[in-house]
């Protein structure tokens, strides 16, 4: 698995700290940003998405509650954060270009946007690539 991340395509200075962005018309493609790599897929072939309490979270207050699951055709891209119902919601609409990793919010009482801190993007039937299995983004440890 890959991890990366999502962001959507105007990235202005205000967005900076965001971890999408979005676009009033309907893009085609959204793509996932990693450190080496960037992968898209059309909007169009998202099959569903499953928005569930993050498993390796047990309550922890430091870690990101909330875990994202896009189903494509030829992959499935896991996103862990903060308050990713509101990611889920622009994706309905297929307002989202692009998703990448943001910082941990600083305040995780009042954290009022979504925040990305982790992407897995899992191929069907791709080949061994130079990225599997190693964290492509991660925010640094104060």
């Amino acid at each position: 698995m890959n991890p990366k991340s999502v962001f959507l395509v105007h990235d202005e200075m205000e967005e900076l700290n965001r971890c999408y962005s979005g676009v009033l018309s309907n893009p085609r493609m959204i793509e996932f940003v990693g450190r080496w790599q960037i992968r898209g897929f059309p909007i169009g072939c998202l099959n569903q998405y499953i928005l569930q309490a993050n498993p390796e979270c047990n309550g922890d207050t430091n870690s990101p509650p909330d875990e994202l699951t896009l189903d494509y055709p030829a992959a499935v891209v896991t996103l862990v954060g903060w308050r990713l119902d509101l990611l889920a919601g622009e994706l309905r609409f297929g307002h989202v270009a692009r998703v990448r990793v943001v910082p941990p919010p600083s305040k995780v009482s009042k954290v009022d946007e979504p925040h990305v801190t982790r992407i897995w993007v899992r191929e069907f039937d791709a080949p061994v690539n130079d990225e599997s299995g190693i964290p492509v983004a991660q925010p640094a440890a104060n």
